[in-house]
């Protein structure tokens, strides 16, 4: 089968993969977006996670060719499949309530893509093609060594799943920027696992260097700007905090996409009669959003921070003499920056891209461990005052002064 991306172009699939595609697990994925609120700052990006699945599946594949030498039989056909289906968990603003507060399991632990493969109509599909082990093998790194590198180009360092969404998120975002396709072939296949060549006959390619930099660059750049953008984050915080004070389960949400989420947010807030609840779910559905307040490093924050996060925004909400849910706080996650400890080949034999003594590397790493700011938000109309509590309760000047 064949599908017209804007990003890619042209997509070709086996035929069998129509049926993964129909799916309800499948086209759920359609009703979520694939960077959350990002579209609240950048109007673009309303692409979502099923577009990003099919990206994935092309960039997968085009990478096992460039890696191996071949592109068909068995392995290629559960590759595909597999990076169909690997956010195939995911729920609504899946890595806003999941990894920067918490609320939830990631999406892609075990449990939940076990689960998630379980489904009778995805399971069908894959046990009548004879996929479903080597799938279910694949998106839980259940592999035999000498196969790790099929589970290693969905998930594990720069992968198929990094490779498409740095170019569609960039398009989408409006950004200029791009990688060129030359750099599959840089990867090869060693010892089991998926490695890029940076040597070649005992020297250092040099332009093999230059494409990884300039990826982990990309990646930097699109953290920055679309992912840690203040307003995305608010929207995120103003959230959390009616998911956590509404007590959404994780199974309801496993069924929803954004707009349902949206909405069920305020009708549930109105059902129980929590005026303040309704407030912030409409406000937040109508991005009427909460402003920064206070900001300040992560670095200062993060000891104990998440273990007591509720009680923090109730002990800022008293000392400024608001209600508790006028004033939402996010502690922006430190970063491992996991795309620069890409295996790659060297003179001495294989190992993480982040332990050569590379300049430059260092440099972008501090910058990205910059980005985590530490935020306090609040309604405009109470920012001076909360400004002064979480001051006051932090002793601590914020680095933000509104004017």
């Amino acid at each position: 089968m064949r599908i017209r991306d804007p990003v890619h172009g042209d997509i070709l699939l086996p035929d069998f993969a129509r049926d993964l595609l129909d799916t309800e697990a499948m086209q759920r994925l359609r009703g979520i977006r694939q960077l959350g609120f990002a579209h609240l700052v950048y109007p673009g990006c309303v692409h979502t996670r099923f577009d990003h699945s099919l990206g994935t599946a092309h960039t997968a594949l085009a990478l096992f060719r460039a890696a191996s030498g071949y592109g068909e039989g068995n392995e290629v056909e559960a590759l595909v499949c597999a990076a169909l289906l690997h956010d195939i968990g995911h729920i609504p603003f899946g890595h806003t309530l999941e990894d920067e507060f918490h609320l939830f399991a990631r999406h892609d632990s075990r449990e939940r893509l076990w689960q998630a493969l379980q489904q009778h109509d995805i399971k069908a599909v894959l046990v009548r093609e004879g996929l479903f082990r080597l799938v279910s093998d694949i998106l839980l790194h259940d592999l035999p060594a000498n196969q790790a590198y099929l589970g290693e180009m969905i998930s594990s360092t720069i992968d198929a799943d990094v490779l498409d969404y740095l170019r569609r998120d960039a398009y989408f975002a409006g950004l200029v920027h791009n990688y060129d396709d030359r750099v599959l072939a840089n990867f090869t296949i060693d010892q089991g696992q998926l490695v890029y060549r940076l040597m070649s006959k005992g020297l250092m390619r040099q332009d093999a260097r230059s494409e990884l930099l300039h990826l982990l660059r990309l990646r930097y750049y699109l953290t920055e700007r679309v992912c840690f953008h203040h307003t995305k984050i608010g929207a995120g915080a103003m959230l959390a905090k009616l998911v956590g004070r509404l007590g959404l389960a994780l199974s309801e949400m496993q069924e929803m996409g954004d707009d349902l989420l949206l909405h069920s947010l305020v009708a549930r807030a109105a059902k129980v009669n929590d005026e303040h609840s309704l407030r912030l779910a409409l406000a937040l559905r109508s991005r009427r959003l909460y402003k920064r307040s206070y900001v300040s490093s992560a670095h200062d924050h993060h000891a104990g921070f998440w273990a007591n996060r509720v009680e923090t925004e109730r002990s800022l909400a008293r000392l400024a003499g608001v209600h508790e849910t006028e004033v939402c706080v996010f502690l922006g996650p430190l970063g491992s920056f996991k795309e620069a400890d890409i295996a790659v080949s060297t003179v001495s034999g294989i190992t993480p891209f982040r332990q050569l003594p590379e300049l430059e590397l260092s440099a972008l790493f501090a910058e990205y461990q910059r980005l985590c700011r530490f935020y306090v938000f609040a309604p405009q109309e109470h920012c001076e005052k909360v400004k002064t509590a979480a001051e006051e309760l932090f002793a601590c000047t914020s680095e933000f002064s509104r004017r």
